[in-house]
């Protein structure tokens, strides 16, 4: 163990402790990294999902409300290749993550979106037909989508 004058055991070890966890919270930077960039194509065109921008048209659409912080929106991006998959032809799947711009954070605002994942479901005239909040498995979003 690594002694310096003046600092105790305890602290040593604290300061061991705090290391160990920037490496960790380092290593999650990194991973998360990796999963943006590996989940950058699923935000191709070929695939159906689209991001969300001012002139977002959300007839016959399908909104994933999502934080880049919470764990099932994690697990819902996931599932969203296969997702579109399923919906693709039937349904736009469209991804928004909140608090990204002002456009989210009013869109957010506006349909009273407080937890994540959120997921709104619109009918041909632009109309929000049904909601899922929370995580749900790929069988049930799709099941839910097309009701």
């Amino acid at each position: 163990m690594l002694t310096q004058p003046g600092i105790s055991d305890l602290n040593v070890q604290f300061m061991q402790k705090l290391q160990q966890e920037g490496s960790i919270r380092h290593q999650r930077a990194c991973a998360e990294r990796h999963f943006a960039q590996a989940s950058a194509s699923f935000h191709q065109e070929e695939s159906g999902i689209q991001n969300v921008d001012a002139s977002f048209d959300a007839s016959n659409a399908v909104v994933v409300v999502h934080a880049d912080w919470c764990g099932f929106c994690q697990k819902l991006k996931a599932d969203m290749p296969q997702n579109a998959a399923a919906l693709k032809g039937k349904k736009r799947v469209v991804m928004m993550e909140v608090d990204t711009n002002e456009f989210t954070k009013n869109y957010a605002a506006e349909h009273g979106i407080s937890g994540y994942p959120y997921v709104l479901i619109y009918d041909g005239q632009g109309n929000v037909k049904s909601t899922i909040g929370g995580y749900v498995s790929h069988e049930a979003f799709v099941e839910r989508a097309m009701q």
